[in-house]
């Protein structure tokens, strides 16, 4: 079953180049805006709307993270910014998930076979 929508940002730049920066009481010529998007499992999520040109991801920054395949690069060090090709929808998926749930199971086994030695020494202690 499927999450319900998880909201993910677009960043559009009209006219990107080299300047002074904006003071905050000029408004941006161009507002972001919010693209829907699913969760499908904690590792992937899907876009449903399209993105151009670049995709902010709201996850906390790291650089497992691909979109499309892309490296995100860390927007102000805490979330992750994708450059897009400017087409509808795709994926934003945690690559190294496939080491996290192996490192979960060898948790899980080390924690088990702790236990059972542990029994097995109080069983043996009290004959």
């Amino acid at each position: 079953m499927l999450s319900p929508l998880t909201r993910v940002g677009a960043i559009i730049v009209r006219s990107p180049g080299p300047g002074p920066i904006r003071g905050p009481g000029i408004r941006p010529s161009s507002p972001s805006r919010v693209v829907p998007g699913r969760k499908d499992n904690p590792a992937r999520y899907q876009v449903l709307g399209a993105v151009s040109p670049s995709l902010l991801f709201t996850e906390p920054y790291d650089p497992g993270w691909r979109y499309e395949g892309a490296r995100p690069l860390s927007a102000m060090g805490v979330t992750n910014l994708f450059r897009t090709d400017m087409t509808s929808g795709g994926a934003v998926a945690y690559e190294p998930w496939l080491q996290v749930r192996a490192a979960y199971v060898a948790s899980a086994v080390a924690f088990l076979l702790a236990l059972t030695v542990l029994v097995f020494l109080r069983v043996r202690a009290g004959r």
